[in-house]
């Protein structure tokens, strides 16, 4: 199990100077990857994002690239770039009668007129693949802690809601007893005779009403199923897969209660709805 949440890092030294890669991530629905990247390895982030796509599925990731050494000051100019922009400044200053003796200061400003010389940028942008990619091992052992700590803690709930699970099967058998039981405390304190016939087609009546055999069975699957996801036995855990389970767990806990009418089987399907909504909370988180 990985957690969506983490960081890495990563640089690479050489002739052209010192690429520094930084990785961070936050939980999403989906995988949102945002590069900024400095202008002399090009306006392009494709060949970023594609690293990262290739290494993760889900989550909102932010790539920070940086340049330090003598990369920052071995420029070129995009000759193309200048002659057309200097052309279309002329035009413009002509047209407005403006003094076009200043036009060197405006066309120095044009974003992408310097760039790095080819041999340099292919280095630069070499180390900063390189750089990349361990930066995402970084990243990756990073939400791989995480990721155990938060599959304990999701196994731990489970078990608690396991034993919930176990108790209730105990108090289904006794439902019908415990009915029948209070209906004759009803009638003596009434003082009402009723015939023994009636008594027990009331008692099978309400017996085939509170069957909640069905929703335990539903929710020992459920939960059993989300114990080998958890435990790695059904496939790597993704936290939709888990979140759908545990919305069906919580529902068969809902029809429980309101099949049961027992207060103390109501009171264990408190504590199985409270764990499963916490449980819902940490896998957000999950990859």
């Amino acid at each position: 199990m990985r957690s969506m949440t983490g960081y890495g890092t990563a640089s690479r030294s050489r002739r052209a100077g010192r690429v520094v890669v930084e990785v961070r991530s936050v939980n999403a629905r989906t995988l949102d990857v945002r590069v900024r990247l400095p202008e002399s390895l090009g306006d392009s982030s494709v060949w970023a994002e594609q690293i990262v796509r290739r290494r993760l599925r889900r989550g909102r990731v932010e790539v920070s690239i940086r340049l330090d050494g003598p990369a920052l000051s071995s420029v070129e100019i995009d000759a193309d770039k200048a002659r057309s922009a200097l052309e279309a400044l002329t035009k413009l200053a002509r047209e407005q009668g403006v003094d076009g003796s200043a036009l060197g200061v405006v066309l120095a400003s044009v974003p992408g007129l310097f760039v790095a010389p080819q041999g340099l940028l292919t280095e630069l942008r070499s180390s900063a693949e390189e750089a990349l990619s361990e930066a995402l091992e970084a990243l990756d052992a990073d939400r791989a802690r995480e990721g155990g700590v938060m599959s304990a803690e999701l196994a731990r709930r489970a078990q608690a809601i396991r034993g919930a699970i176990d108790r209730a099967k105990e108090l289904a058998t006794a439902l019908p007893a415990a009915y029948k039981r209070r209906l004759e405390e009803r009638l003596a304190r009434v003082d009402v005779a009723v015939e023994p016939a009636r008594l027990e087609a009331e008692l099978v009546l309400f017996a085939d009403r509170c069957d909640v055999s069905e929703e335990l069975s539903r929710l020992d699957t459920h939960l059993g199923h989300l114990e080998d996801v958890l435990a790695g036995r059904a496939g790597a855990p993704e936290g939709r897969r888990i979140e759908f389970v545990l919305i069906e767990l919580l529902r068969e806990a809902t029809t429980l209660a309101a099949k049961a009418q027992d207060a103390t089987m109501s009171r264990e399907v408190v504590e199985m709805k409270v764990e499963l909504e916490r449980m819902r909370e940490q896998v957000q988180n999950v990859e």
